[in-house]
């Protein structure tokens, strides 16, 4: 596993640069469900990733690192899971920013609906996904 680089690529769906819904085929969910779960994500940019998307030599995705430590989460990361220092200016900074900007919802009606499908809850349905890989890895 390669660590992440320090800024999130060109069209990361954590960043606030990315244009509203394009999010390489995944609702919005189901990234806020990943991002607070103990989930390997690696950038969609790492070369390789369209063959292989469970190989954990791909960098991991920095803006999801940069997500995580805004949403209070990376503290409570495996050490295998890449977390960078806070950067508002370029990573959404709460779930309900996210999930506003991919779906064209108010920031307040986003968190209206996290309030009734926490992420929690939505880290739960994407353990359970039968397509869900897990890997022992080594600290």
């Amino acid at each position: 596993m390669r660590p992440c680089s320090a800024k999130p690529c060109a069209g990361c769906p954590f960043a606030r640069a990315t244009p509203p819904g394009e999010l390489g085929g995944s609702s919005p969910l189901t990234y806020i469900g990943q991002s607070v779960g103990p989930f390997n994500l690696p950038c969609h940019n790492a070369p390789g990733y369209y063959d292989n998307r469970h190989d954990l030599d791909h960098r991991q995705c920095a803006g999801a690192a940069i997500y995580r430590t805004h949403v209070g989460v990376a503290e409570k990361m495996p050490p295998s899971i890449a977390t960078l220092p806070e950067d508002h200016a370029l990573v959404f900074s709460s779930h309900a920013e996210f999930l506003a900007h991919h779906t064209g919802l108010t920031v307040d009606r986003a968190e209206g609906w996290l309030d009734y499908i926490p992420p929690a809850q939505l880290m739960i349905t994407e353990l359970s996904r039968s397509t869900v890989k897990f890997h022992a890895i080594p600290n």
